[in-house]
């Protein structure tokens, strides 16, 4: 190992002591960073000038791939048009007459008290425009006509409203994606917000597929395409865009959908829409078509939505397997918060101790064992986490499993419960909990790629209450992976997937590597920040003086890199155009996805 290296490992092993992973990611990540085109955190408007302003020359080169490829799909574009609306036509025309795919068509559905001057507009599209007269009441924000299919004649229909604008590309990356994979059968792309001045502002750079986010979001509301084909079989009518989508995320494979992470398409700045009564209760009708017992109500930030999933009655018993060393203080509150606050029908408590010798330790854990619904079991030897864990689901009972930290204390008395009821999800494997330091501000919300291949907890140090990124701290989705302080997963899923690995992680990223084998076999891996918990993090564990301990990180790090490096930064709630500094969800100067005029 070369002096560089050396000093490098070092740095790593301080910062691993600290439990500093951040610092580590960084640190770590520094000469493969030099190694790439640099990037750094920029605002939208600068980002917006570097990447989507097109070269007269790259648009020749685009419209070349467009023969080259021949037969493209044609677009049906639907809008509606109310009263309110005929301002933002002369926006929304313009931009459709600059696209370098010209194979398009306007269905626009207007209110027929609309004077005939004021939809004139319209007809600058010639005969591609067609404006079809509509009663008023059907007009409402995000209505879908009926009666679409007979006045559409396109492959493919988009959605859109009147104060959206396309970027000159969107329809030519849709007709080039789609003929590249015919097995798409929707695409959507990212958005922002266009302002007064004419600057971009507020991307919302969306993450890959996320079933779980477009439920409660209605993430493609603005961008998608959908194929003629497929809104034939979804079997309409639906009364809104964000009912369609809710309805896309329940019936489509991941196969099926393709995402642009580029935003193709600006919307005029104005308020922001939230879901009325009306519309919820139409959401909640759709949902209970798919999954019976689901509630839905309004998400803290307004516009988005909280899915309460079903417990069964009788509640499947959760197993709370909680390791833990000395420091009885810490154990202590972790055990009378979790069983004077939650409530849930059917708790097991399996307490793994390594050797405490702490008198106040050895108090709690006697009047554990006393109890008829906990067991105690002894670790001797080195701390092995994974070791641990995999011992207290031999020794437990529980169809379901909960990991927990003994720094952790409860404060939420519906958390398990929350939980719960995501496990009774056959599609989900894995659930994690928002965790929150002793201040109250956030220590976990998911794990997301950090520098160097290593992973970095999303919405780090914000305040408990911030809705985060678009909304992300309101709602469950799906995350790359979770921390074990607090992690959810069905005794059949953890069996399955053979437990955590002691032989090769038992310290570090035991956790992550669980998560990632459980999405390669399929499931999803959710945060939820409807289960909240304290975390008083590291505060069991002192510094890892042992040298052996040294080569013992260096291992783990080798492993995680040597199994995962090829899709560390294949994360289902991150943004190719978001800087990897391990989840702070700021823009990238140098997007890692390339678009189609660059290519």
């Amino acid at each position: 190992m070369n002096t560089s290296m050396r000093r490098q490992l070092g740095t790593a092993i301080s910062l691993m002591r600290r439990g500093n992973l951040h610092g580590l990611g960084r640190r770590l990540a520094d000469r493969h960073r030099r190694s790439r085109v640099p990037s750094r955190p920029i605002e939208h408007a600068e980002w917006w000038a570097r990447h989507a302003l097109l070269s007269d020359r790259e648009r020749l080169s685009l419209g070349r791939r467009l023969v080259k490829v021949g037969d493209l799909i044609r677009v049906t574009v639907v809008v509606s048009v109310g009263r309110r609306d005929v301002a933002n036509l002369p926006g929304l025309v313009g931009s459709l007459m600059d696209q370098v795919h010209v194979d398009w068509e306007l269905a626009a559905y207007t209110d027929p008290s609309i004077p005939e001057a004021s939809l004139r507009e319209l007809d600058r599209g010639g005969s591609r425009v067609r404006r079809i007269p509509m009663t008023a009441t059907s007009l409402r924000p995000g209505m879908l006509p009926n009666r679409l299919l007979d006045d559409a004649t396109g492959d493919w229909l988009m959605f859109l409203h009147p104060e959206d604008r396309l970027h000159e590309a969107a329809l030519a990356a849709i007709a080039l994606r789609v003929a590249a994979d015919s097995r798409f059968t929707l695409v959507y792309t990212d958005d922002d917000l266009l302002d007064a001045s004419g600057l971009h502002r507020n991307a919302n750079f969306k993450p890959p597929w996320n079933p779980d986010l477009v439920l409660a979001q209605g993430l493609v509301d603005h961008t998608f395409a959908i194929a003629r084909q497929t809104w034939e079989d979804l079997g309409p009518p639906f009364a809104s865009i964000r009912e369609l989508t809710m309805e896309l995320a329940l019936a489509l494979a991941g196969s099926e959908v393709c995402h642009l992470p580029f935003p193709f398409c600006s919307r005029v700045r104005g308020p922001t829409r939230q879901s009325d009564q009306a519309e919820v209760q139409e959401l909640s009708t759709r949902l209970r078509r798919w999954h019976s017992g689901t509630t839905i109500e309004r998400a803290t930030d307004g516009s988005s939505l909280r899915i309460r999933w079903p417990v069964p009655d009788p509640a499947p018993r959760v197993s709370i397997l909680i390791p833990t060393r000395d420091h009885g203080r810490l154990l202590e509150r972790c055990i009378d918060s979790l069983l004077s606050i939650t409530q849930y029908p059917d708790v097991e408590l399996v307490l793994v101790d390594h050797d405490s010798r702490q008198r106040r330790a050895r108090r709690i854990i006697d009047r554990i064992s006393e109890r008829p619904d906990s067991t105690v079991i002894t670790h001797t030897g080195p701390f092995n986490y994974a070791s641990m864990m995999n011992r207290a689901v031999e020794a437990s009972t529980g169809d379901y499993l909960c990991l927990l930290n003994n720094d952790t204390e409860v404060i939420d008395p519906g958390w398990l419960t929350e939980m719960a009821g995501h496990l009774t999800r056959d599609e989900v494997g894995i659930v994690g909990a928002l965790l929150l330091f002793g201040d109250w501000t956030i220590q976990h919300a998911g794990v997301h790629p950090g520098l160097g291949g290593l992973m970095g907890h999303g919405h780090k140090h914000r305040r408990h209450g911030d809705h985060g990124y678009h909304g992300r701290l309101t709602v469950a989705h799906e995350v790359a992976a979770v921390t074990g302080a607090c992690l959810g997963i069905r005794r059949t899923t953890w069996d399955l997937l053979g437990g955590m690995d002691q032989d090769h992680l038992g310290v570090a990223y035991n956790d992550v590597d669980l998560c990632l084998r459980a999405r390669s076999a399929g499931y999803r891996v959710l945060f939820t920040p409807h289960a909240v918990l304290l975390h008083h993090e590291s505060a069991s564990r002192g510094p890892d003086e042992d040298p052996t301990h040294n080569d013992r990180l260096r291992g783990e790090i080798e492993v995680m890199q040597a199994r995962w490096g090829s899709i560390l930064e294949d994360d289902p709630a991150y943004s190719p155009n978001l800087d990897l500094d391990g989840g702070g969800f700021l823009t990238a100067d140098h997007p890692r996805w390339t678009p189609p005029w660059a290519i």
